[in-house]
């Protein structure tokens, strides 16, 4: 067994900012937000980032008790990272979703340092192969070999906003040390479509559709779950609480009840059964987005009893593109 001698006092005391921002919403790291300075809108641009970095800013502190240990035990791990805090004014507390141990915390110890060989591997979206040390509550980030950084999604705004969602909605759906490596491998293939620019939209829902199926919140979207028959009809409804369809021939329908075209179903289906690479070619009407986007909004948010932040950050982004404000 390797592992580490610390010296000094075995325990310290860190007050940790908790962020409510989705996992590394930080515009300054990314090419993307910079280029919004020089873009339309001059005179609200400003106002407009302000205001939606202000609303989702930290609401609090919280102080918690982080204990060093004499001797730690090592291991290694292919990881994503999916949320980062700074810790003090040198390290990071980090969220890493791994293929061998699952959902994991980790301190990064120097990783703000300029020039810290952690700088890097402590960023999110970043795909590496971390070396930690156990903790009794945190493990200990101590080297990492990045694998991929996904340079093109930093560069593209949409792409950036998507697969941040992706980030929190793996982080809020899972819970710590519950290995699956299908989810794992899932979320790398979606982070290598946006790198490979298909559209962020599509690859979200087709992530959101997967992820779904694995932790066994699969909508349905087959028959109806009241009656059992498949839908004839032009329009069907989809309730969130019921977590399917329901047709009109099974008299009222629940309050919550979403209507859209049937046609959903055959764009549900095609991305259930796609393959990665092909994400890029799919194309699908914006009415199609719209409804879809929507009806998994509701579903994920009846599950989780709370709304993803990063949503909010994707309608803002939707609306400076057609330029209103959200």
């Amino acid at each position: 067994m390797s592992g580490m001698q610390w010296s000094g006092n075995p325990e310290t005391y860190a007050v940790i900012l908790l962020c409510r921002l989705p996992p590394g919403l930080c515009y300054q790291e990314f090419p993307s937000f910079q280029m919004l300075r020089a873009q339309a809108f001059p005179n609200s641009l400003s106002g407009f980032l302000t205001f939606w970095f202000s609303r989702l800013v930290p609401s609090g502190l919280s102080a918690f008790r982080l204990p060093l240990y004499s001797i730690m035990r090592t291991y290694t791990a292919n990881s994503i990272v999916l949320r980062r805090i700074d810790l003090g004014e040198k390290d990071r507390i980090l969220t890493l979703y791994t293929r061998e141990a699952g959902k994991l915390s980790a301190v990064a110890k120097g990783a703000r340092r300029p020039g810290s060989k952690l700088a890097g591997a402590s960023e999110p979206f970043t795909y590496s192969k971390v070396f930690l040390s156990t903790g009794r509550e945190l493990d200990v980030l101590t080297q990492a070999e990045i694998k991929e950084s996904f340079p093109n999604v930093r560069q593209d705004i949409r792409a950036v906003a998507h697969g941040i969602y992706m980030l929190e909605l793996t982080n809020q759906l899972t819970d710590e040390r519950e290995p699956n490596p299908e989810l794992f491998d899932t979320l790398l293939s979606a982070m290598y479509v946006l790198e490979s620019g298909a559209d962020p939209e599509i690859t979200a829902r087709y992530f959101e559709l997967q992820l779904l199926d694995m932790l066994g919140y699969a909508p349905q979207f087959d028959v109806c779950l009241r009656c059992g028959k498949a839908s004839k009809q032009e329009r069907i409804g989809f309730s969130p609480s019921l977590g399917g369809l329901v047709c009109d021939a099974c008299g009222t329908p629940p309050p919550d009840v979403i209507w859209v075209p049937s046609a959903i179903v055959s764009y549900v289906n095609a991305l259930r059964n796609a393959e990665p690479p092909k994400l890029k070619d799919m194309k699908f009407p914006p009415g199609a987005r719209r409804d879809l986007a929507n009806i998994l909004k509701w579903h994920i948010r009846y599950r989780l009893e709370h709304d993803l932040k990063s949503t909010d950050f994707i309608d803002s982004i939707s609306g400076f593109e057609e330029g209103r404000v959200v």
